[in-house]
């Protein structure tokens, strides 16, 4: 219970410091899980990348790394998923450290998800 008014009484101050109206102060859309470090966050994280609306490169894929943009996924992030055609399972390779694993690295295990998804039409 304390915690809810601590959370209430904080979105009223930073509403009353921003001069805005409680009531505006919308639910974000979207939340992104990571199902293997279970982390939950608000903001897309950067290995999931963003995508341009630049006309000259709309609709590419760029990443933020280190305050920096660039086109190119950072070595670390860059897996690739192969299938192993003798056990039919799929495993991850990294073509840049030559890491292989059959578990599914963190970077890639980010998920978008609705926050209206589990609430009543």
């Amino acid at each position: 219970m304390k915690t809810t008014l601590l959370a209430i009484a904080l979105v009223a101050w930073v509403c009353a410091v921003r001069g805005e109206d409680e009531e505006a102060v919308k639910e974000p859309e979207f939340f992104y899980y990571n199902s293997v470090t279970k982390e939950s966050v608000w903001d897309k994280p950067a290995e999931m990348g963003h995508i341009s609306t630049e006309e000259e490169h709309k609709g590419a894929t760029f990443y933020v790394v280190d305050g920096v943009s660039q086109w190119e996924k950072p070595h670390e992030w860059d897996w690739e998923v192969h299938n192993d055609k003798e056990s039919g399972k799929d495993f991850y390779h990294n073509r840049h450290s030559g890491e292989s694993t059959w578990e599914l690295p963190a970077s890639m295990a980010w998920g978008e998800y609705k926050t209206s998804e589990n609430k009543d039409p």
